[in-house]
């Protein structure tokens, strides 16, 4: 069965941040070979949001969702806005399973990475 990740970042009045994620959405669905479907989402001024993400993924079929926060630190978006929008999603879509993971900037990978950051290891 394929799933969907939902990748959410923050969005912003600078449209090429939209066109970074679409470009990393577009990187990461031509290396998971299909099994996983990576979609795009922002929080604010920038779309789709979230709520229409998961309905593009609904509309491909998929019956279970992931939501990643690209999330650096736990802010309102984090702690509050993106939990109520999963839960209001999983009220208006009942038959498909929706999980939040942590932000981003919480997992050990994530420091691992900061690590082993190339132009870090050099000084």
């Amino acid at each position: 069965m394929r799933k969907a990740m939902i990748l959410i970042v923050h969005g912003s009045r600078v449209s090429k941040t939209a066109d970074e994620l679409v470009d990393m959405v577009k990187k990461l669905n031509a290396r998971a070979g299909g099994g996983v479907i990576y979609f795009s989402a922002f929080m604010e001024l920038q779309s789709p949001c979230l709520r229409e993400a998961v309905q593009q993924a609904v509309g491909h079929g998929i019956k279970q969702i992931e939501v990643l926060p690209l999330f650096l630190l736990a802010g309102k978006h984090v702690l509050n806005d993106i939990p109520k929008i999963v839960e209001a999603c999983r009220v208006d879509f009942p038959r498909v399973d929706i999980s939040l993971h942590k932000h981003i900037g919480a997992a050990d990978s994530f420091l691992d990475a900061i690590v082993n950051y190339p132009d870090l290891r050099r000084s």
